[in-house]
């Protein structure tokens, strides 16, 4: 099953980040502070794009897509086709048989195999939609207003050493 052909989906395009959009995550990731509340708000902070691109892969692939699948197109490197045949050696086929999920993860990394790996609890919670029908990750309409904003609070001394 993960040898199969998956169709490639189109997704939406990489986020641009400014030096003060990341001052501006690490300070609210600060104040979260360290509760299993604050950890779930954090990865589904930082879990935005890998969700929108997973809900495109499933709507490409609307028939039976896995993770598996997802993580070979995704990122290679997480994904060893050599470790379905050896799976394979070691394991006697499933009976009766049908996907064994088990073989399934066999060819993933060691990091996507751990205990609550939070690709599969994102892969879990992503429903199937096309980039057309997902809300933008990025608002472009709300960045250019923040920075309008920062540029009319600065004096004219700050704006000149700014384009120096």
């Amino acid at each position: 099953r993960s040898a199969r052909d998956v169709y490639i989906p189109i997704t939406q395009q990489s986020l641009p980040v400014t030096e003060d959009m990341i001052c501006q995550q690490q300070e609210a990731f600060s104040k979260l502070g360290t509760s299993k509340e604050a950890h779930k708000i954090r990865t589904r902070m930082q879990t935005v794009s890998l969700k929108s691109d997973m809900r495109a892969f499933k709507a490409a692939n609307p028939f039976d897509p896995c993770l598996v699948d997802f993580v070979r197109w995704y990122s290679p490197k997480d994904f060893n086709p050599n470790a379905l045949a050896q799976y394979d050696q070691e394991h006697p086929p499933s009976t009766p048989p049908g996907p064994d999920p088990s073989r399934e993860a066999a060819c993933l990394s060691a990091r996507m195999q751990e205990p609550g790996n939070v690709w599969q609890s994102v892969w879990d919670e992503a429903d199937a939609a096309p980039v057309s029908r997902q809300q933008h990750v990025f608002d472009a309409v709300r960045e250019a207003n923040l920075a309008l904003h920062y540029i009319e609070q600065l004096s004219p001394m700050e704006v000149l050493k700014t384009l120096a």
